[in-house]
């Protein structure tokens, strides 16, 4: 699924189907039709694989910060495995309000599959900090997608480093914070 924006072209999908570029735009009707059908079928691929990243249980021999790092792990490798294809849909968007939405919608389902399994493996009574920590780490992996500058160049750091740093950062946000609560209580 690794594609480059060429690959997202009517002339490169004319190519791989096999059929003309004039009746592909009669099928669709126009440019922005194509691309957001490529784009759905491209995402929901991605949504599969997503839902399929993390156990439906807690893995027994790892502690809590283990089992917040495993989950980090896994959304890394998968962005990583995907990072051509990603920055190539969100070039071709266009601002495309149904391109962008549909895009939304594939980031809440990683989202989601990622708070599930920490509820699952943490417990339930931190809902809201695990949806937190996904944004968090979900704003800082964009950043390294698109090499937005930060304090520290993410764009070349490589996914082991930059993954240390995603799972400290929630390691930190999801275990130092809960015990600072407690200590409060």
């Amino acid at each position: 699924m690794q594609g480059e924006e060429s690959e997202f072209s009517v002339a490169r999908l004319s190519v791989k189907s096999g059929v003309s570029i004039g009746s592909i735009y009669q099928r669709f009707g126009s440019k922005e039709m194509i691309y957001l059908a490529l784009q759905a079928r491209v995402l929901e691929a991605m949504d599969a694989q997503a839902m399929r990243l993390f156990p439906t249980h807690r893995l027994d021999n790892m502690d809590d910060a283990a089992v917040i790092r495993d989950a980090v792990m896994r959304f890394c490798k998968h962005v990583s495995d995907h990072e051509k294809t990603i920055v190539a849909l969100a070039r071709l968007d266009g601002g495309n309000p149904r391109a962008v939405e549909r895009g939304a919608q594939s980031c809440m389902k990683m989202g989601k599959a990622f708070e599930t399994y920490l509820q699952t493996a943490l417990g339930d009574t931190r809902q809201d900090a695990y949806d937190r920590c996904f944004r968090m780490m979900f704003s800082c992996t964009w950043v390294r997608i698109v090499g937005a500058p930060i304090a520290f160049d993410v764009t070349t750091a490589d996914w082991t480093a930059f993954c240390d740093f995603l799972g400290d950062m929630c390691v930190a946000y999801l275990l130092q914070a809960d015990a600072d609560f407690k200590g409060r209580s």
